[in-house]
């Protein structure tokens, strides 16, 4: 499969044993940061389930051309990189059901082309997520329970109200 430096889209979503778990695996050392690597012209990453059991790589924000990534329930952990803000071009977002921990790096405000954004089912915490997401204008959906977000003061969230598309 790394050998296929040209592939614009790849899903190995929800491969799963008759018991619900996880029956592909990117384990191995450097096993995601490989594929990553290798992979440069990526549009759409779709790893959904795959047991990866690792950091994401800060190389991920070297994937310029991608709009969709989906890393949901792949038991990633540690902190969510700065570089995820590169990728500029994102629209969908879904790092839930996984172990991360500590503070959305402020560079997720430079996604503001993100319409789907889901975090939900971490470790997360602090407030950064809400001090600066005033940019993402297109987004439509938000997802972030199961977490530890600690803003409670309500006028940290005024750039909620300006999104005309959330739902």
């Amino acid at each position: 499969m790394l050998e296929l430096s040209q592939l614009e889209y790849l899903d190995l979503s929800s491969n799963e044993d008759s018991q619900g778990n996880p029956s592909l695996q990117l384990r191995q050392p450097g096993g995601l940061r490989s594929l990553v690597d290798k992979l440069t012209n990526l549009k759409w990453l779709d790893l959904d389930s795959v047991d990866i059991s690792s950091s994401i790589p800060n190389s991920l924000g070297n994937l310029s051309y991608l709009t969709h990534l989906s890393l949901s329930d792949c038991n990633l952990q540690g902190t969510i990189p700065s570089s995820i803000g590169s990728l500029t071009k994102l629209v969908h977002l879904d790092i839930s059901v996984n172990n991360f921990w500590g503070e959305l790096p402020i560079s997720i405000a430079n996604l503001v082309s993100l319409q789907v954004r889901d975090f939900s089912r971490n470790q997360l915490s602090g407030q950064t997520l809400f001090s600066s997401s005033g940019n993402l204008t297109q987004l439509n959906t938000l997802t972030l329970f199961d977490n530890n977000f600690s803003n409670r003061n309500s006028s940290s969230w005024h750039w909620i109200a300006k999104q005309t598309k959330l739902t």
